[in-house]
């Protein structure tokens, strides 16, 4: 992987022998998981969950902005990454009670698409001419993005919150961890009820 193309969550392909890693595996997923979502609701915190109105060409969108979609952008690869793990855990683990647990983050990780639409607005950044009109290409994929993104990222987070319970019943006591905590009800931007 292109150490360019991540924010530092990715997570290679199981590599490990049968039976023998999968659960440390699983283990990594959920931690990186947990801290690539609250990473992601970060990059947007305190923001006003709207598109930059008036923004006609990409020099209209301030640096920050511009760089608030790029974080977004190698975040959304780095779920790319957790999700294949989660693809791969769901067709590996047997115990029934964590297979259900994989399964079900499996399909959160499947619902999970509005990241996609920052891997667009950069896309439109760097080649506007690609995007005409720029503006109505802008607005639409930052809407997409900014009504989707929280709902999502919570079913995925607590269907993460999810495995990680299930799996803790299966590690060495020395490798359980605490269950992280579940994400607000509403996305941490300005004006939002909490």
């Amino acid at each position: 992987m292109d150490p360019s193309l991540t924010a530092g969550f990715w997570l290679p392909a199981f590599s490990g022998a049968p039976n023998v890693d999968v659960l440390e595996y699983a283990r990594t997923l959920t931690i990186r998981l947990d801290s690539a979502i609250n990473a992601l609701v970060d990059v947007f915190r305190n923001t006003t969950g709207t598109p930059v109105i008036g923004a006609s060409a990409p020099n209209i969108l301030s640096t920050r902005e511009k760089g608030r979609w790029q974080r977004c952008r190698l975040l959304h690869f780095d779920l790319g990454s957790l999700g294949a793990g989660a693809a791969f855990l769901k067709d590996t683990v047997a115990a029934p009670t964590l297979a259900r647990a994989a399964v079900a983050l499996n399909d959160a990780f499947t619902a999970q698409v509005a990241t996609a639409e920052c891997d667009n607005v950069v896309s439109m950044v760097e080649a506007p001419e690609r995007w005409a009109p720029f503006q109505q290409s802008y607005e639409n994929s930052a809407r997409i993005f900014y009504r989707d993104r929280y709902t999502q990222l919570r079913a995925l987070h607590e269907a993460d919150r999810g495995f990680a319970l299930a799996l803790n019943a299966f590690l060495p006591a020395a490798h359980q961890f605490p269950i992280f905590p579940a994400l607000p009800p509403t996305p941490p931007t300005i004006g939002a009820v909490r």
